[in-house]
């Protein structure tokens, strides 16, 4: 797997930008996609993760928006991906974990919320 630039961008003790390679390049770029909304990246439009804002956070579509944004950017690194909401509140806002692997090693999940 190649090595590539650490997210979110970072210096090394050099001075140098911080790199990461394998697992860690990964999950840089599953965060990197879950902080990025579509049309930000001026090169690729269609990076990134869809604002729900305006959208009822219906748990499958919100999951299956997550799982196709993923698959779109990254689909060879990732062996299997699983997205499950995990707590709904009544403030419309709702916490999700992504679990995946990478060459079938399963890797730490990434927990994050989404709201309104």
């Amino acid at each position: 797997m190649p090595t590539g630039i650490s997210y979110p961008l970072d210096f090394n003790s050099r001075g140098d930008l911080a790199t990461s390679s394998d697992e860690l390049l990964v999950r840089d770029h599953i965060l990197h996609i879950l902080e990025t909304f579509p049309g930000e990246r001026i090169m690729n439009q269609r990076f990134g993760l869809p604002n729900q804002i305006f959208n009822a956070l219906v748990p499958s579509v919100v999951n299956n928006a997550i799982k196709n944004a993923i698959l779109n950017s990254i689909p060879e690194e990732i062996s299997s991906l699983n997205v499950a909401t995990l707590d709904t509140s009544e403030s419309g806002r709702y916490r999700v974990q992504i679990r995946y692997s990478v060459n079938n090693l399963e890797q730490d999940p990434i927990d994050f919320t989404i709201g309104q």
